[in-house]
């Protein structure tokens, strides 16, 4: 049976990784569709017009953008994004592998 070797990456490392990126899909969006992700003007979230903005209400604007980077992960366009895709996100960002964990030291 073969075994199959588990890298681990530090957690500081991945959600660096992951916030450069996000940060990057955010202004590229926000470049693109002329708004910043932030306003001081909740009536965009607010479409009820109750005062007030629920989580529904909330998600629902940002789930585009959520999408948006949810796909350019995806790059082979199957709906999930696999281990090597996670893999070739980490290497462009600069991020490497950490430890093998069953390495001693």
């Amino acid at each position: 049976m073969k075994t199959q070797t588990l890298m681990v990456v530090p957690t500081s490392a991945i959600f660096l990784a992951l916030a450069l990126f996000l940060g990057a899909v955010i202004n590229a969006y926000a470049g693109h569709h002329g708004y910043m992700m932030l306003s001081s003007d909740i009536s965009e979230m607010d479409t009820n017009n109750d005062g007030v903005v629920t989580f529904e209400e909330y998600s629902a604007l940002h789930s585009e953008k959520l999408r948006w980077g949810f796909n350019a992960l995806d790059t082979d366009n199957d709906a999930y994004i696999s281990a090597n895709e996670w893999e070739t996100f980490l290497k462009m960002h600069g991020v490497v592998k950490g430890y093998n964990k069953n390495q001693p030291g």
